[in-house]
């Protein structure tokens, strides 16, 4: 009757024990902790959108990475904390002070062979680009006179504004020939006069204070030269003059041979002295013998 009486006492205790207490928690009840794979850390929410826990969506936990920075793209150990990072390279700060615009780095960002403000894309030395259409032959990209040298390659350009990639034309340049029969008819023959004219232009920026001209030579010997040259008391800078020169056809030179003659600058002092001569610009053509 005694262990009847403390089994039931026993029971019944057990019951109120339940009722005060309450069961524990059902692993598969809707918002347990319990999740396999769950870290479980007290008071964390794995459902929510800032959980590290890998239950939201887009979250990818990279160990060391700001998943809190607005706009964080998870690359491992970028600064995703500077403001206007655009995390294209790990560890890239793009706001970091004291970066260096291309047009004062020392280097050619453009590759065009013209660095900082060398180049004409520069404005200035806060620049960031040293891009630029290229509008010179020395900074075109094109070797304008054939030497097998673009650009800054070429010791003719000076700078990338130059627009002259080779060696500047000589300053008195002869042009404009044309001859004449003595006959008037169109027809040089043997035993014939031949009127050349043409004219001096003094391409430099210098002024010729005493007698420029022109002076005229023949690659056949049974050509005679009358006239073989002829002067200009001056030339000024950017002018020009008329030359005029007269050869002979021999009487005994075959019908039917080109001659040719050519008609270069001259001066007088180098005439004299052998000082001050222009740079050599022949201007050579033919005549036929009729």
């Amino acid at each position: 009757m005694v262990d009847h009486f403390l089994r039931f006492s026993l029971v019944a205790l057990l019951v109120l024990a339940v009722g005060i207490l309450g069961c524990p928690a059902d692993d598969d009840d809707p918002g347990d902790d319990d999740t396999v794979g769950d870290d479980d850390t007290v008071g964390d929410d794995d459902d929510s959108g800032a959980d590290d826990d890998d239950s939201a969506i887009g979250d990818d936990d990279t160990v060391g990475d700001d998943d809190s920075s607005v706009g964080d793209d998870d690359t491992v150990g970028d600064d995703d904390s500077a403001a206007g990072d655009d995390d294209s390279a790990a560890g890239d700060d793009d706001d970091s002070a004291g970066s260096t615009p291309a047009c004062a780095d020392g280097l050619d960002n453009d590759g065009d062979g013209w660095p900082d403000l060398a180049d004409p894309g520069c404005d200035d030395a806060n620049d960031d680009s040293e891009d630029n259409v290229g509008s010179t032959e020395c900074n075109d990209g094109l070797d304008n006179d054939s030497d097998g040298l673009v650009d800054s390659q070429d010791p003719e350009c000076t700078d990338a504004a130059d627009d002259l990639e080779g060696p500047p034309p000589p300053p008195l340049r002869i042009d404009d020939v044309v001859s004449s029969d003595g006959g008037g008819d169109g027809t040089w023959s043997p035993g014939e006069s031949l009127t050349i004219t043409a004219n001096l232009y003094n391409d430099s920026a210098a002024n010729y204070q005493s007698s420029v001209g022109g002076e005229l030579t023949s690659d056949n010997s049974l050509v005679l030269l009358l006239v073989g040259q002829s002067w200009l008391p001056y030339l000024f800078a950017g002018n020009s003059g008329a030359l005029s020169f007269t050869a002979s056809a021999g009487a005994s030179i075959p019908l039917g041979t080109v001659v040719t003659f050519t008609v270069d600058p001259i001066t007088a002092d180098c005439e004299n002295s052998s000082t001050n001569c222009p740079d050599p610009n022949p201007n050579t053509f033919t005549v036929t013998v009729n």
